[in-house]
């Protein structure tokens, strides 16, 4: 999996579980990259503006805010033709 397919996952796979935290470990091994990697990531698209945080704890990890996300936009062929 090249890095935009990565960063693209990322945020899915935060959105998905919102408000649950993800930790670095889990996403790395989820990934398969290392927990730097992810962090690296992680810094990435908060510099790019995506609402992540990091909820600290034992069981923290990192949050996405669904409230300030929007969902993947889902248009059958007809539809983007239509838009288009």
């Amino acid at each position: 999996m090249n890095r935009t397919d990565r960063l693209y996952a990322l945020v899915e796979e935060l959105r998905a579980v919102s408000p649950r935290p993800r930790s670095a470990r889990w996403l790395a091994h989820r990934f398969e990259v290392s927990t730097r990697t992810v962090e690296r990531d992680i810094g990435a698209l908060q510099g790019a503006g995506v609402p992540i945080w990091a909820e600290p704890g034992r069981t923290g990890g990192y949050v996405v805010d669904r409230a300030r996300t929007l969902p993947p936009v889902n248009l059958t062929p007809v539809e983007a033709v239509a838009m288009a």
